[in-house]
């Protein structure tokens, strides 16, 4: 073929995969019979540079879904149109993100700092960066009583949201929460 597929479209259905469609390239482009098509992809900025190929598609479909990606990751994807005698040229690239997933990866070096017989400051760094999937909106800090090195009662959880300001798109940040060890007891009287 002398053009390349049409109208092609890639939406993230996961953030694992990427469902790409196209048209077929214009009929007096075809020269000969179309045997179908390929779709390159590649995810930018990857310790991976390697594109990957997904060859022999049917003439008759215009759609893939692309499945076991990287989450959270921009791809380049385009589609290439062939007959018996070989490739046509590329269609134009398409970047797309796969979608946000939780992380895979605890926040690192966490520590904690005694301000008095009922304050702490907990102080940590988020995630690796290839390990977050995402923004890092917000942490939650569990923290329980513990009595004879056994914990006491289920754990209380105190959400850190942070502003958009606050938002890294690297692993350098370090966040701190103050908090407080009031525990609320229940008490129970009888008559």
């Amino acid at each position: 073929p002398s053009a390349p597929p049409q109208d092609v479209k890639c939406v993230s259905t996961k953030s694992t995969t990427i469902l790409v469609s196209w048209q077929p390239p214009p009929p007096e482009s075809h020269n000969g019979i179309l045997a179908g098509y390929s779709v390159r992809y590649g995810a930018l900025d990857s310790e991976d540079p390697e594109v990957k190929e997904v060859k022999d598609i049917p003439s008759e479909t215009t759609e893939i879904l692309l499945e076991a990606l990287e989450k959270w990751t921009e791809y380049r994807i385009t589609v290439v149109a062939y007959t018996a005698v070989g490739p046509g040229p590329e269609s134009s690239p398409v970047v797309v993100r796969t979608d946000e997933d939780v992380p895979s990866a605890p926040p690192r070096k966490v520590e904690v700092e005694v301000l008095n017989s009922t304050a702490i400051k907990v102080f940590w760094r988020s995630p690796v960066q290839n390990r977050q999937h995402g923004q890092i909106r917000g942490y939650q800090v569990h923290y329980v009583k513990i009595e004879n090195g056994e914990a006491k009662g289920l754990p209380f959880i105190r959400d850190v949201m942070l502003t958009d300001s606050q938002w890294e798109m690297d692993d350098t940040a370090e966040y701190v929460s103050n908090m407080s060890l009031f525990l609320p007891y229940v008490c129970a009287f009888h008559n």
